[in-house]
């Protein structure tokens, strides 16, 4: 199974073709300090809430690992926030620039971001744990029935850039917030009826919600990216777009530890152990 890594490796290869070749160099005649303390906190930090998590899954939330873990975590980010803080009080260079969520845009375009994540990573781990142990599918026939989210991603793609007066759009276009929030009641519609799945469901209804997520996915992602990248300087630009996809990352992160977890949880509360 390791071989799944390997996958990546010729992508990579081309990626850093292309951006040799196609991008111009852009260098900032400043040169911050790593922040070691700031990336030491935040990433213990995280880890320590998501094995909390995680263990909450296996022992229940009142087991003493996982409130330790939380609550360790919980402080050692709190005390990032802190550390950030004290040195753009002080104007050196925090890890992260905590004045950019002064801007609303930036901060709800943040959220709103992560939390497409957060979905999106939990459905992808869910499912294919459906079709294989459910189901009794193999991995090739698992990853066949998850192309239609795949399609739905695509075509909310054009369809999010055209009402919003992008590329070859025939008018204007319409107000962000309208498309994040199609997007969200798109997702929203979607995973809904994903929830009602059982055993003798076909792959026609998985189809049919993984395409409606995927049209609301795609509606909602770039409309709350862009207005976030937008309130960004051309100097802040870097730091900026970096946190928006380090938010991302661990949105994903823990949609796949929480919802990881409700699934295990509901499973083993329907489990007859006698």
């Amino acid at each position: 199974w390791g071989s799944v890594f390997l996958v990546n490796v010729p992508v990579v290869v081309v990626a850093l073709g292309a951006i040799v070749w196609l991008m111009p160099e852009s260098r900032s005649g400043r040169r911050p300090r790593l922040d070691v303390l700031g990336v030491g906190l935040s990433s213990v930090g995280l880890v320590g809430v998501t094995y909390g998590v995680v263990q909450a899954g296996q022992d229940g939330w009142t087991s003493g690992p996982a409130v330790g873990a939380l609550l360790a975590g919980g402080l050692l980010l709190a005390g990032f926030v802190g550390w950030e803080r004290h040195l753009s009080a002080r104007h050196r260079e925090p890890l992260v620039d905590l004045v950019l969520f002064r801007s609303a845009r930036f901060a709800w375009g943040t959220v709103l971001a992560t939390m497409v994540s957060f979905a999106m990573f939990g459905l992808l781990f869910a499912m294919p744990q459906y079709f294989q142990a459910v189901r009794g599918l193999d991995p090739l026939g698992s990853g066949l029935r998850l192309l239609p989210l795949i399609g739905g991603l695509v075509v909310g793609a054009g369809l999010a850039t055209r009402l919003q007066g992008g590329r070859k759009a025939a008018s204007p276009g319409i107000a962000a917030n309208a498309v994040v929030a199609t997007g969200f009641a798109l997702m929203s519609a979607g995973l809904l009826l994903g929830a009602g799945t059982t055993i003798d469901s076909g792959s026609g209804r998985a189809a049919l919600w993984f395409v409606i997520a995927g049209l609301g996915l795609c509606f909602a992602l770039p409309a709350v990216m862009n207005p976030a990248l937008g309130a960004l300087s051309p100097e802040g630009g870097g730091v900026g777009s970096g946190l928006i996809m380090a938010c991302r990352q661990v949105g994903g992160t823990i949609g796949v530890a929480l919802l990881g977890t409700v699934l295990n949880s509901v499973y083993r509360s329907h489990v007859d152990l006698h």
